[in-house]
């Protein structure tokens, strides 16, 4: 009866997430590839401690200290204005279709953004852990255009992005369920001053928004979550939110970032558990404006108006994590997972997201 109501709770929150549109949202910047996970944010905690008998459950509770790495990859490619696909044509100007708000003289092809994530977890005590998060940003930007030299052409930009801190704090628990808080910084360490050659006066211009590595603000990362375990499977609904705390040295300020995630996990084998996951999120658009752009009044691509950010989404993910148990590889884990778009309404026209990809290795010493 117990595991029909939560499943009951979960449901209802889910109905939830399609309906999470009550402000103006959108297109994601590198820096929201690293968010926590929430194998990240539960910790040992995800561990039924009813179970003081399992063997791994002690092994566990042994390891204050783990590290882990997680390879984070996202494509964008097509354009999108609400819940309306463009073709590139609608939105590059030409002889038929004259410059406007919606109509820009370079358009971009796809985004590729790749993060390597590094991360140093401290478990203080059963219900409280501090977790240390290093990101590397690779990103890569393909265009087409209507300027001479420049009919089509690729910009790139890497280098280490925003350094968070944050904590993990099991505030109730009651049997199998279990409620947490966890709350955190980003730390400006990402570069917000990324140059690269591309149809502008001068070898070397400022990139645009989503070329650039950190958000230039530190930002508040709250969140709360709810999950249960009933036998081999864990539930579970939680919240996370980045708010930017004023602007940037470059006078401008990314939007604010809510997400709500729903999932479900199943132990089938000691050694697998598959998952799935929905994951609604939605971002509001670029306050401000770049230095290099105030008094231009001209936006020569749409990732280059702060206007032309912001949206909402629903993904479908699906995922496994495999356990190894063997003397060489106890304490260790490893996880995959991707994730494609079921809802996409965007402020555009901008770029949509496609897939994005995420494999992680976890080891407790």
């Amino acid at each position: 009866m117990k595991y029909v109501l939560n499943k009951i709770i979960i449901v209802s929150v889910l109905i939830t997430l399609f309906n999470f549109n009550s402000i103006t949202y959108g297109q994601s910047p590198p820096t929201d590839l690293t968010e926590l996970s929430i194998e990240q944010i539960l910790g040992l905690h995800i561990i039924k401690q009813s179970d003081e008998s399992s063997e791994n459950v002690e092994t566990e509770k042994r390891s204050k200290w783990s590290a882990g790495y997680r390879y984070v990859q996202a494509k964008f490619a097509g354009m999108r204005d609400g819940e309306n696909n463009l073709s590139n044509e609608q939105v590059l100007i030409s002889p038929t279709n004259p410059p406007s708000d919606n109509t820009f003289p370079i358009v971009v092809l796809d985004i590729h953004q790749q993060a390597h994530i590094f991360d140093l977890k401290y478990e203080a005590t059963d219900k409280l852990s501090f977790n240390l998060q290093l990101p590397y940003i690779i990103q890569e930007t393909d265009h087409i255009s209507v300027v001479a030299g420049f009919s089509d052409f690729t910009i790139r930009s890497a280098g280490p992005g925003d350094i968070s801190l944050s904590s993990s704090l099991l505030v109730w628990h009651d049997d199998n369920k279990y409620i947490l808080i966890n709350g955190g910084f980003s730390l400006p360490t990402g570069s917000i001053n990324e140059h690269g050659d591309s149809p502008a006066p001068g070898v070397s211009n400022q990139l645009p928004f989503t070329m650039q590595l950190g958000s230039g603000t530190v930002d508040f990362l709250p969140g709360i979550t709810y999950f249960f375990s009933e036998e081999n499977s864990k539930c579970g609904i939680q919240l996370q939110g980045t708010f930017r705390l004023g602007r940037n040295y470059r006078g401008y300020t990314l939007g604010d970032r809510l997400i709500m995630n729903v999932w479900y996990q199943r132990q089938v084998f000691k050694w697998w558990e598959p998952s799935v996951k929905l994951s609604a999120q939605a971002w509001d658009k670029i306050t401000g404006e770049d230095i290099a752009r105030i008094g231009t009044g001209f936006y020569p691509a749409p990732v280059a108006d702060p206007n032309k950010f912001g949206g909402e989404k629903v993904n479908f993910v699906i995922g496994s994590k495999f356990n190894f148990n063997n003397k060489y590889l106890k304490g260790q884990s490893f996880e995959i997972d991707a994730a494609a778009p079921i809802y996409q309404s965007l402020n555009g026209p901008q770029p949509k997201e496609q897939w994005r990809f995420n494999l992680a290795w976890k080891m407790n010493f």
